[in-house]
């Protein structure tokens, strides 16, 4: 059914389906999928409602009603949204739970007593509930995250992003529709996917099928899954500020963290529209308690955004020390060979040459740091000037002492 329908079903008077539907097929043979507002207004409040009620305005008619009715119907998980949010349609996943309300709940009863209609509404279909949802697989979750792609370019998917860390309203017909919790969680893992294509992205969400996210992703997993070669990244994401954010977000996420561990190497991105200070100091106390097993790394939207168009990786590769690679090591007492004597300055930016691409999270700075430890550790000297050539014993050579 067409937006530009709705206000017809939401003005509707009766339970009489049949003559709905040949009024909207009339309303399709006259100006097809897009009737003007005057016409859809006119349907409404003089044809339908006899021009027997209160006066409405025309953006209430054809904009916000039929927004809020969509709002409503999400909630229930039951519609999809087609053709970028122009259509509202059964969502498929959802087909036997569809059935069942159409043959039990088909038929309106017409109540007199205010009493009696809320018990009605209070009474619990438990037949309903234990009805089971199709949710989609991991990989066709992936497919349908791709699919937006085609409809969001990164230029939106960042202006919307940048809306959300502001706090200002979303003009776009679909995501306008998605709570902003749900919304920054749809849109992360659309950013992640548009400017690191390499990257498996498994969003967590419920949605429906058209992968569009009826809700936020449920208790005892993360948000977002991805997978980067043999590594993985959890992304969690929130809307909460201050001390919310450091109450009920970190602990959590290390919980979520622990048990993504157990199946790969991972780290996890924390992502918010500003990070407040009490949850930096406690994901820097988490790292250390965890001996730096558990990395969190937190990004408010601007800086994820900045990060996301700059750097090659989704996973941070970082080293604290040369001796965490035998690879860096090894070139590093080549080139210490090759050169006979070598400065820590030329030392650093070979490396970073050499190795640049592999660990593309470090900085220069970063570099000239781990370089600087390994000669001074392997020469014993501490007062060496930057440019100044040295030469050690290599590092498989050295004293145990000295490694």
């Amino acid at each position: 059914m067409s937006r530009r329908e709705l206000p017809l079903l939401i003005f509707w008077k009766d339970n009489n389906s049949e003559a709905l539907y040949q009024r909207i097929v009339k309303l399709r043979k006259e100006h097809r999928y897009a009737p003007s507002d005057e016409v859809i207004c006119n349907i409404c409040i003089k044809e339908i409602m006899e021009g027997s009620f209160k006066d409405f305005k025309v953006k209430s008619i054809v904009d916000e009603y039929p927004d809020e009715f969509i709002r409503k119907m999400r909630m229930t998980g039951l519609f999809s949204l087609r053709g970028a949010g122009r259509f509202i349609d059964i969502n498929k996943n959802e087909n036997e739970k569809v059935g069942y309300i159409l043959s039990h709940y088909s038929h309106y009863k017409h109540f007199d007593d205010e009493r009696e209609y809320f018990e009605y509404m209070a009474e619990l279909d438990r037949n309903l509930i234990q009805i089971s949802s199709h949710a989609p697989s991991a990989t066709a979750s992936e497919k349908l995250l791709d699919n937006w792609l085609r409809v969001y370019n990164w230029a939106i998917i960042k202006k919307e992003l940048t809306n959300l860390a502001a706090k200002k309203s979303s003009t776009d017909n679909v995501l306008k529709l998605l709570a902003a919790p749900t919304r920054l969680e749809f849109l992360t893992a659309l950013a992640i996917r548009c400017k690191m294509p390499d990257v498996r992205v498994v969003p967590n969400y419920s949605c429906d099928d058209e992968g569009l996210p009826t809700s936020t992703a449920g208790g005892n997993k993360g948000d977002i899954e991805c997978y980067e070669q043999q590594n993985g990244v959890l992304v969690e994401v929130t809307m909460a500020l201050g001390r919310t954010q450091t109450m009920m977000e970190v602990w959590p996420i290390e919980r979520h963290l622990s048990d993504f561990q157990k199946r790969q190497k991972s780290q996890c991105i924390f992502v918010a529209p500003s990070i407040y200070s009490d949850s930096e100091r406690q994901i820097q106390f988490i790292t250390f308690n965890s001996k730096g097993e558990k990395k969190i790394r937190p990004y408010d939207i601007e800086h994820l955004l900045i990060y996301l168009e700059n750097s090659p990786s989704l996973f941070e590769y970082t080293i604290v020390s040369l001796f965490d690679s035998p690879r860096l090591v090894s070139r590093a007492d080549e080139l210490m060979h090759e050169k006979n004597g070598i400065d820590i300055l030329t030392l650093s930016r070979k490396l970073q040459e050499d190795f640049g691409q592999e660990y593309g999270s470090m900085s220069v700075r970063q570099w000239y740091v781990v370089t600087r430890e390994y000669v001074e550790r392997q020469t014993m000297r501490y007062d060496i000037q930057d440019n100044e050539p040295v030469m050690w014993m290599a590092a498989e050579d050295a004293p145990w002492e000295r490694i």
